[in-house]
């Protein structure tokens, strides 16, 4: 199996835990990813130097793609052109991206999106609005209204802020039929992470839901399955007021919240997704609960320039094992102001302890690197 996108490792992962050999493609090239999979280069600037890097992978072996390449429908197309493609076509990521489309898919089967309008049709009070890039992925590039008007207004649209819990659902489509894998809590925009303003920067779970809210979670993702012609992996990323469900946005691929259900419920997520591909017949649902607690994930941002002092692989890695830290960057590299450094895991009992646990190890891993121009990060 071949994995692309702007980060691979999670994907390649869970390619191990479903017992393929993956080979991955992607911007960073960690420590870890590499020790634990065959990694090809990038072949050019990314997005583009995906394709050429495609073409020097195995031929007989599909491709998946991570988040970011959502965004590039023809870049998919070209790239499903190379190799076989396990995931959405251009076609399909163009009706799922499209905020109107899919939104109102949603609310046709009574879910309740925010207010969602046209970034050429700006709202007349932008207090309490955000605007949102089309093409955005990871809560990049958002922004409250309330600023200067984009230069493009076609590729944004404004979201009116809601109240709510930020959380995605992971869905899979195999077998002539949706099945909701689990929910997250997603951790969005925190300071602790230095992450931006409303970046997505991690995930615990798995999460309960009231409900009714599941029953509308599940009635929206059986909608956005037949209206947008989903296969495999999907997410709903949503806020949950009470029992009232507010989605947000749709991702069409593998999302980032996986490996965290996958190492709760002890379940292969891309055995689903290739059961879409192949025609097997899908895998029983996980369990509905979690037998030892809660998994979460962190991704722990620069709060400014960074050299990694230490080589942070101690051995080969066991994707079978939650990790205590991943994405790990070689000693020597540098990380700059704002790009993320590696993620930090944790287990706990509950959702605030799960997210404490986080914050602590974050903070212990910031040891690891050296700011530019000082000895170690606490010295800053």
């Amino acid at each position: 199996m071949n994995i692309l996108g702007a980060s691979a490792r999670a994907a390649a992962f869970s390619a191990l835990r479903a017992c393929f050999e993956p080979t991955a493609c992607d911007m960073f090239g960690d420590a870890d990813l590499r020790a634990a999979a065959r990694f090809e280069p990038l072949g050019g600037p990314y997005p583009d130097g995906l394709a050429p890097s495609l073409a020097r992978m195995a031929a007989e072996a599909p491709f998946i793609y991570t988040g970011g390449l959502e965004g590039h429908p023809d870049l998919v197309d070209e790239l499903a052109r190379l190799r076989p493609l396990w995931g959405n076509d251009g076609a399909c990521l163009r009706r799922a991206r499209d905020p109107f489309v899919a939104l109102s898919l949603l609310e046709r089967a009574g879910a309740r999106p925010p207010e969602t309008r046209p970034g050429a049709d700006p709202p007349r009070d932008p207090e309490g609005w955000l605007l949102k890039p089309v093409r955005g992925s990871g809560g990049a590039g958002i922004r409250p209204a309330a600023g200067p008007p984009p230069a493009d207004p076609a590729g944004f649209v404004y979201q009116r802020r809601v109240p709510g819990a930020s959380c995605s659902a992971l869905f899979a489509v195999a077998g002539g039929r949706s099945e909701l894998l689990g929910v997250t809590r997603q951790l969005v925009g925190e300071p602790w992470l230095h992450a931006a303003p409303f970046a997505w920067c991690g995930s615990v779970g798995p999460a309960p839901l009231p409900r009714r809210a599941e029953a509308a979670l599940r009635d929206a993702g059986d909608a956005a399955a037949r209206g947008l012609g989903l296969r495999g992996l999907f997410g709903i990323d949503f806020l949950l007021d009470g029992e009232v469900l507010q989605p947000v946005d749709l991702n069409p691929r593998y999302p980032a919240s996986t490996e965290v259900l996958e190492h709760a419920l002890g379940f292969a997520a891309l055995a689903w997704h290739a059961a879409a591909f192949t025609g097997a017949r899908p895998p029983d649902p996980p369990p509905p609960a979690a037998c030892g607690g809660l998994t979460g994930k962190a991704v722990l941002f620069a709060p400014w320039d960074l050299v990694a002092t230490s080589d942070l692989l101690a051995s080969p890695p066991d994707p079978c094992r939650l990790p205590r830290l991943a994405d790990l960057p070689a000693r020597g590299a540098v990380i700059r102001r704002g790009r993320p450094v590696l993620t930090v895991f944790a287990g706990s009992g509950t959702i605030e302890a799960c997210v404490e646990a986080l914050r602590r190890s974050a903070h212990r891993a910031l040891g690891y690197f050296q700011p530019a121009g000082r000895a170690s990060y606490y010295d800053a």
